[in-house]
């Protein structure tokens, strides 16, 4: 008779894998849209990362007032960068590389580095936009 089992692993539990991964830790001096929770649709800055990546002071800019809140990874995205503005890159191999976006092609941006002057096309959803102080 042949064994049982096999196939495929049994999927993680619920609350772990890759969901919370996917979320990745951003670094101070980005903008952000804050997509949950009493601030939704307001855009601020980081200006600290705490708890290892699980929350962030944020400097929330528009409405009445500007407002510091701490907010958690899940409330908050990365704004989209548009041209000429400057990034950030927040993951993959150039992950903490600045530079300055000169063009956009599709879902691609095309990067100027900062320290190299050499040219990168990088994925969008990997670029921050940078709020230099």
């Amino acid at each position: 008779t042949p064994p049982r089992g096999g196939g495929p692993p049994p999927p993680p539990p619920s609350g772990a894998g890759p969901e919370k991964e996917d979320l990745g830790t951003l670094p101070a001096d980005i903008e952000v849209k804050v997509i949950k929770g009493d601030h939704a649709g307001r855009n601020g800055k980081i200006t600290q990362m705490r708890a290892g990546g699980e929350r962030y002071a944020v400097v929330l800019t528009g409405g009445d007032s500007v407002v510091i809140e701490e907010l958690a990874r899940h409330e908050i995205e990365a704004v989209t960068p548009g041209k000429k503005d400057s990034i950030i890159i927040i993951n993959g191999d150039l992950m903490n590389s600045t530079g300055t976006l000169i063009g956009v092609d599709g879902t691609d941006g095309i990067v100027k580095m900062d320290t190299t002057n050499d040219i990168k096309i990088v994925e969008l959803r990997s670029c921050a936009k940078l709020v230099r102080s």
